[in-house]
């Protein structure tokens, strides 16, 4: 795959957090939350499905709630037909301050595969989630296989 460098960048993103109740099939269920995103590319929207990932989805709840997003997020990891990667805060004192807090533990696998526009945390091994996320660009049988490779939306 390519990966090619780009400059998209997050330049806010503000949540519209709307609890919405039960949960439909595995791969089209009602969103909890809806998070509203805005790139240098145009607006875009993340549901996110909290039965997916609980502890991806609140994680990621709290670093929109927080304003982690609100001074840009570059996407620095692009690769043509497969993901954008993004999570390292514009604002420095931001990421220092997320940086003393402890990963996320990895949620049990509930999907099999990642479909197109599915949301997930990076990570480099077990229970190693933090701030960083990618976006599927297409279904991806590839993802899914580790532990930490869970979507919250």
């Amino acid at each position: 795959a390519e990966m090619t460098r780009t400059n998209l960048y997050f330049v806010g993103i503000f949540a519209v957090l709307s609890l919405v109740e039960g949960i439909g099939e595995d791969h089209n269920p009602q969103p909890d939350y809806t998070i509203r995103c805005q790139s240098t590319k145009g607006p875009f929207v993340i549901n996110m499905v909290r039965a997916w990932s609980p502890r991806g989805a609140d994680r990621f709840k709290d670093l929109v709630e927080e304003g982690y997003f609100d001074d840009g997020v570059g996407m620095f990891r692009v690769v043509k037909g497969f993901l954008v990667q993004f999570g390292i805060s514009n604002n420095v004192s931001r990421n220092a301050a997320w940086e003393v807090k402890s990963p996320i533990p990895d949620d049990t696998r509930v999907l099999s595969t990642f479909k197109r526009g599915y949301v997930s945390f990076a990570g480099s091994g077990p229970n190693s989630r933090t701030t960083q996320t990618f976006i599927c660009y297409q279904d991806n049988n590839h993802l899914g296989n580790a532990p930490w490779e869970t979507p919250f939306g």
